[in-house]
């Protein structure tokens, strides 16, 4: 069993939104991790080179948000990338660094990298000639931020650097996976208000608000089942 670190991890982080004629919409919606247990080496390979101390850090960035606004209807996305520095001059030393020196941590367990997100949502109330109401200019703002280490190389050979390149492009690719999903859901909501039936004027903003909660809960049940399907990014390469 190689030694593996699982990285989902999303921090609540509410974003308040006014909407024109009827109720803010707003959410902050975790992303569950579960522990990986981290198999550490029985030989650490020793190097000539003096291999720097990887510096812990406890900070994991948050997503920005965009501005948003019924007048700019749509789906508008913000994504940033943080990282931190690893060293080493064999993969079980960086392995080790990042057991060590990740900020993303849940409960007494680290891991690799992290995507976390935040999403708002915004709309008006369009009423019709019948006295109805309808959802008008649905504006989604979706933030999406990856954590992911930075390995400093300090002597390595090709074949650990080769090594590296892999690890990180497979760990980078379970995390963008991770922002599909949100963004996919972002779009939902656009869609799924959008197509609400003329109803009435009294119950139309508590029945779109129930509705883009409903969206939001699917987002951490997919956001679930992906890290099941993939073995928190195992089956996607992501581990040494």
């Amino acid at each position: 069993m190689p030694s593996r670190y699982d990285r989902v991890q999303a921090q609540p982080s509410p974003v308040s939104v006014r909407a024109p004629q009827t109720k803010a919409a707003q959410t902050g919606a975790p992303v569950k991790a579960e522990p990986a247990a981290v198999q550490k080496p029985a030989v650490i390979i020793t190097s000539a080179t003096i291999v720097p101390s990887c510096t812990p850090s406890s900070s994991v960035g948050f997503a920005d948000v965009p501005t948003i606004s019924s007048n700019n209807p749509g789906v508008f996305q913000n994504t940033t990338t943080s990282t931190y520095t690893v060293y080493g001059t064999a993969m079980n030393q960086i392995a080790n660094q990042i057991h060590s020196c990740s900020p993303v941590t849940l409960g007494s367990d680290r891991f690799a990298g992290s995507t976390t997100y935040r999403m708002s949502w915004t709309y008006s109330i369009a009423q019709n000639q019948d006295k109805t109401c309808t959802v008008d200019n649905v504006s989604v703002g979706l933030g999406i931020h990856f954590t992911m280490p930075s390995w400093e190389q300090v002597g390595a050979n090709s074949a650990i650097t080769g090594q590296w390149e892999t690890f990180y492009a497979n760990l980078f690719t379970h995390e963008q996976g991770h922002a599909t999903i949100a963004r996919q859901h972002a779009d939902a909501i656009v869609t799924q208000l959008r197509a609400i039936p003329p109803m009435d004027c009294n119950q139309i903003t508590t029945f779109a608000s129930a509705k883009a909660d409903a969206i939001r809960a699917q987002l951490d049940a997919a956001n679930e089942q992906y890290d099941a399907s993939t073995n928190h990014g195992d089956t996607q390469g992501a581990h040494f």
